[in-house]
């Protein structure tokens, strides 16, 4: 599993491929199957969710049309 870092500034970091990432590039990962967590780069706390919410939230939803329904459905699910 792939570990990404995350620091204070809110830059996420890939240590594998020794550079900072985007929020696009983690969707990316996800959309290519590949498993990953993002920890804290001080106290290594587990932040995954938290990195995916900022990643749905960053998505640009004008490109992804949805009915009432859907987004209801959605909703219903937390």
């Amino acid at each position: 599993m792939k570990t990404i870092k995350k620091y204070k500034n809110r830059k996420l970091y890939d240590s594998e491929k020794f550079r900072y990432i985007s929020l696009f590039e983690i969707r990316d990962m996800i959309k290519n199957n590949i498993e990953f967590c993002v920890l804290t780069h001080n106290t290594k706390q587990d932040v995954t969710v938290e990195v995916l919410k900022e990643v749905v939230h960053s998505i640009s939803w004008k490109n992804y049309p949805m009915t009432t329904e859907q987004l209801q459905s959605i909703i219903r699910a937390f």
